[in-house]
Protein backbone atom coordinates (compact mmCIF):
# COMPACT_ATOMS: atom_id res chain seq x y z
CA UNK A 1 0.00 0.00 0.00
CA UNK A 2 2.64 2.28 1.20
CA UNK A 3 4.63 2.11 -2.39
CA UNK A 4 1.25 2.83 -4.20
CA UNK A 5 0.91 6.08 -2.80
CA UNK A 6 4.36 6.95 -3.29
CA UNK A 7 4.42 5.94 -6.85
CA UNK A 8 0.82 8.16 -7.47
CA UNK A 9 2.72 11.20 -5.44
CA UNK A 10 5.46 10.84 -7.93
CA UNK A 11 3.10 10.83 -10.91
CA UNK A 12 1.54 13.62 -9.40
CA UNK A 13 4.87 15.44 -9.40
CA UNK A 14 5.97 14.34 -12.53
CA UNK A 15 2.48 15.62 -14.25
CA UNK A 16 3.19 19.41 -12.67
CA UNK A 17 6.97 19.70 -13.40
CA UNK A 18 6.16 18.74 -17.21
CA UNK A 19 3.03 21.17 -17.17
CA UNK A 20 5.19 23.92 -15.55
CA UNK A 21 8.08 23.33 -17.86
CA UNK A 22 5.37 23.97 -20.81
CA UNK A 23 4.42 26.98 -19.49
CA UNK A 24 7.57 28.18 -19.12
CA UNK A 25 9.02 27.64 -22.21
CA UNK A 26 9.69 30.32 -25.29
CA UNK A 27 6.78 31.46 -27.76
CA UNK A 28 6.43 28.74 -30.38
CA UNK A 29 5.02 31.09 -33.32
CA UNK A 30 8.80 33.11 -32.66
CA UNK A 31 11.16 30.90 -31.86
CA UNK A 32 9.78 28.68 -34.95
CA UNK A 33 9.56 31.41 -37.24
CA UNK A 34 10.42 30.92 -41.20
CA UNK A 35 11.86 34.13 -41.18
CA UNK A 36 14.54 34.66 -38.53
CA UNK A 37 17.44 36.07 -39.49
CA UNK A 38 20.05 35.53 -36.72
CA UNK A 39 19.88 34.43 -32.93
CA UNK A 40 17.41 35.61 -30.14
CA UNK A 41 18.95 37.98 -27.55
CA UNK A 42 17.45 39.40 -24.33
CA UNK A 43 16.37 43.51 -23.83
CA UNK A 44 15.02 45.39 -20.55
CA UNK A 45 11.88 47.46 -23.28
CA UNK A 46 8.71 49.24 -23.17
CA UNK A 47 6.17 47.64 -25.20
CA UNK A 48 3.49 50.21 -26.51
CA UNK A 49 0.75 50.40 -29.52
CA UNK A 50 1.35 53.03 -31.65
CA UNK A 51 -0.53 54.24 -34.59
CA UNK A 52 1.28 53.79 -38.13
CA UNK A 53 2.79 49.52 -39.01
CA UNK A 54 3.97 48.03 -37.36
CA UNK A 55 1.21 48.99 -34.11
CA UNK A 56 3.36 47.29 -31.97
CA UNK A 57 6.70 49.00 -31.02
CA UNK A 58 9.43 48.15 -28.26
CA UNK A 59 11.53 50.64 -26.97
CA UNK A 60 14.91 49.36 -25.63
CA UNK A 61 15.78 50.60 -22.40
CA UNK A 62 18.67 53.33 -22.68
CA UNK A 63 19.01 53.27 -26.46
CA UNK A 64 17.52 55.17 -29.02
CA UNK A 65 16.54 52.15 -30.92
CA UNK A 66 12.97 50.81 -31.77
CA UNK A 67 12.10 47.69 -32.97
CA UNK A 68 9.11 46.65 -34.38
CA UNK A 69 6.63 43.43 -34.15
CA UNK A 70 5.52 42.93 -37.55
CA UNK A 71 1.24 42.16 -37.49
CA UNK A 72 0.45 38.63 -37.98
CA UNK A 73 -1.73 35.66 -37.28
CA UNK A 74 -0.97 33.96 -35.10
CA UNK A 75 0.59 37.34 -33.54
CA UNK A 76 3.81 37.55 -32.70
CA UNK A 77 3.67 38.70 -28.97
CA UNK A 78 3.04 35.96 -26.24
CA UNK A 79 -0.61 36.40 -25.31
CA UNK A 80 0.55 36.81 -21.62
CA UNK A 81 1.85 40.07 -23.26
CA UNK A 82 -0.51 40.53 -25.57
CA UNK A 83 -3.04 40.86 -23.49
CA UNK A 84 -1.50 43.72 -21.25
CA UNK A 85 -1.44 46.20 -24.45
CA UNK A 86 -3.74 48.89 -24.59
CA UNK A 87 -3.50 52.34 -26.45
CA UNK A 88 -3.29 54.48 -22.92
CA UNK A 89 -0.70 51.82 -21.30
CA UNK A 90 3.13 50.44 -21.78
CA UNK A 91 4.52 47.23 -20.56
CA UNK A 92 7.90 47.50 -19.33
CA UNK A 93 9.39 44.04 -19.39
CA UNK A 94 12.54 41.82 -19.94
CA UNK A 95 12.06 40.97 -23.53
CA UNK A 96 13.50 37.72 -25.30
CA UNK A 97 13.63 39.07 -29.15
CA UNK A 98 14.27 37.31 -32.19
CA UNK A 99 14.97 38.98 -35.66
CA UNK A 100 12.92 38.58 -38.67
CA UNK A 101 14.55 42.02 -39.84
CA UNK A 102 18.65 42.55 -39.94
CA UNK A 103 20.09 45.56 -37.90
CA UNK A 104 20.80 48.52 -40.27
CA UNK A 105 21.77 52.27 -39.36
CA UNK A 106 18.75 54.80 -39.17
CA UNK A 107 15.34 52.03 -39.94
CA UNK A 108 13.47 50.24 -37.40
CA UNK A 109 14.42 46.51 -37.13
CA UNK A 110 11.33 44.00 -36.98
CA UNK A 111 11.49 41.45 -34.34
CA UNK A 112 8.88 38.80 -32.71
CA UNK A 113 8.74 38.60 -28.88
CA UNK A 114 9.82 34.69 -27.80
CA UNK A 115 8.63 35.64 -24.10
CA UNK A 116 8.60 38.24 -21.46
CA UNK A 117 8.82 38.23 -18.01
CA UNK A 118 8.74 40.84 -14.89
CA UNK A 119 6.11 42.91 -17.06
CA UNK A 120 4.70 45.65 -15.19
CA UNK A 121 1.85 48.24 -17.30
CA UNK A 122 1.78 51.62 -16.87
CA UNK A 123 -0.10 54.38 -17.91
CA UNK A 124 1.28 56.60 -20.56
Amino acid sequence: MRNASTMRRSILAAGFCASTAAFAGDYEPCVQHAQLVDSCWTVRGRVGLYNGNPTVRIWPVGSSRILGVRHAEPQLVPPELGARLAWDTNVFADLKVCPLTRQRAGAMQIVCVASARNMTARPR
